[in-house]
């Protein structure tokens, strides 16, 4: 939200709307796993909601309509629905441990209405899409193993962190220990 020059927000607001209490708006998950030469898999699907909300509306409007430099902020947060499609594998080979795990990420469109002043002091309401319906990719490839001494070392790389969304909007990180 870009504010009008001179502007402060001096209030701010987050309504948290949850998904309504309908079987449409119900979760569900299935996963398969099983063990194939001392390997580890599993297979899931996912349909339901994101547990991390984004903003849906946000409504920006003076606090004294003679004072329009003080703003108050009023966003209303809901929870994207998604379908995911997982499969990981995790397993030993010549003392090395392995594993890698990856999501398809099937979100619904979420856009959010941002209503501000405009000119000549009227309210104006634009739409801007926040999560966008195309599928992306997550994934993580992951080592460990433990030297004669006691000496352990980890090392993960990670395609997507838990909390971004959208396949441009995904950084890739690389954690050792």
């Amino acid at each position: 939200v870009v504010l009008p020059p001179g502007c402060q927000i001096m209030a701010q607001e987050d309504n948290l709307l949850l998904p309504e209490k309908k079987m449409e708006n119900s979760m569900a998950a299935v996963k398969i796993a099983g063990n194939i030469l001392n390997t580890d898999f599993s297979l899931s699907y996912f349909r339901g909601h994101d547990d991390i909300p984004l903003a849906s509306s946000v409504l920006m409007a003076p606090i004294d309509p003679s004072n329009s430099a003080s703003m108050k902020l009023d966003t209303e947060l809901t929870f994207p629905k998604i379908q995911t499609i997982g499969a990981d594998i995790a397993g030993e080979f010549l003392s090395i441990g392995f594993w890698a795990e990856g999501a398809l990420f099937i979100p619904e469109e979420v856009a959010m209405n941002i209503t501000s002043p405009g000119q000549q002091g009227q309210m104006q309401t634009v739409q801007q899409v926040v999560l966008e319906d195309d599928p992306y990719l997550k994934y993580s490839l992951g080592l460990d193993y433990t030297f004669k001494g006691g000496i352990y070392i980890n090392a993960q790389y990670m395609h997507g962190f838990f909390a971004e969304r959208g396949g441009d909007n995904l950084e890739d990180y690389l954690m050792a220990r």
